[in-house]
Parts: C-alpha cells; sequence; structure tokens
C-alpha cells in the first residue's frame, strides 16, 4: 500500500517527477487522475501526456476486466 502512495503523486506534483520517467509513471491509471484533481482544484494546467497514458491504462484494464469476467462468468457461484 505504500509503495502505491509513493507512485501516485499525492504527496508531491507530478511535475517533479522527472520527463523521462514520466511514461512510465503514466502505467499508474490513478497518476493522471490525482495530477487531474489537483490542477482543477489548484487552477493550474495538468500534465496531458500524463493525464492520456493514465486514461488509456485505464480504458485497458477495464476491458481486461471484462473480457475476464465475460469469460469467467459460467463458473461463478451466488449462494446466499
Amino acid at each position: 500500500m505504500q509503495l502505491w502512495l509513493y507512485a501516485t503523486p499525492v504527496m508531491y506534483t507530478a511535475a517533479v517527477v522527472p520527463s523521462r520517467w514520466r511514461p512510465l509513471f503514466g502505467l499508474n491509471p490513478m497518476a493522471g487522475l490525482v495530477d487531474g484533481f489537483r490542477a482543477a482544484v489548484l487552477g493550474t494546467t495538468p500534465l496531458w501526456p500524463l493525464v492520456g497514458t493514465s486514461a488509456v491504462v485505464a480504458v485497458l484494464v477495464l476491458v481486461a476486466g471484462v473480457v475476464f469476467f465475460r469469460q469467467v462468468e459460467r463458473r461463478f457461484v451466488d449462494v446466499v
């Protein structure tokens, strides 16, 4: 859990991450979301490449989750 705290720009801005590491940093879907939220609250401009990379990764994870769920859906048991 602490690793995700450092991998997501909660306690620092994404601008302090060196530009060569930002594409890797953008693989965390929450990084772009937190940076965009901070920019909206503070009235600054977000790092659009970071937001875009995070959005693409989030969509890919969503699609992969839907595909996986469709494959294993028949084996799920809902016992109440």
